[in-house]
């Protein structure tokens, strides 16, 4: 006769309860109106890119963005994450940002993606798995990195050496 463990019970639901958090979470777009990040939506891996509206490398890496945007648009669906609203709407006015922009991250998901540096780039599978994770703008290693991770030619080598 198996005997029921409670506390197995518990971690396995506890761990569930992770998975659909981290494959699913709610922000605010920039209309104000609540969004689902939804992973498992799409047959394609997102791209999540993570600023804030005053980040001078944010900036710089911009024209790397849109080109890398352009370049992976087919692959991977693209989505920028600002880790604040304030000079947001400045921001996307002026920038030409290159994709949908989402806002209002909730602190859990903020600790669980180890968000707060920018810019930072994240690429996430279908299942919601971390499949890379590339902190700082596009120049010297990084730059070379994301090249090669997505096979594409970035125009500028923003602040860093090889």
């Amino acid at each position: 006769m198996s005997r029921f463990r409670p506390t197995l019970t518990v971690v396995v639901l506890a761990v569930s309860v992770c998975v659909n958090i981290l494959l699913a979470w709610r922000v605010r777009s920039l209309s104000g109106k609540s969004v689902v990040v939804d992973y498992s939506r799409s047959a394609k891996p997102t791209v999540l890119y993570i600023f804030t509206p005053t980040c001078v490398w944010c900036r710089r890496n911009l024209r790397n963005l849109r080109e890398l945007a352009k370049g992976i648009s087919r692959q991977y669906t693209v989505v920028g994450v600002s880790l604040t609203r304030e000079g947001l709407g400045d921001y996307v006015a002026s920038s030409g940002f290159p994709a949908e922009i989402v806002a209002d991250i909730p602190p859990s998901v903020v600790m669980d993606y180890r968000l707060g540096g920018t810019p930072q780039t994240i690429v996430v599978s279908g299942a919601g798995r971390v499949l890379k994770n590339w902190r700082g703008a596009y120049g010297g290693r990084v730059k070379a990195e994301v090249e090669g991770f997505f096979g594409v030619r970035l125009p500028d080598d923003v602040g860093g050496k090889r």
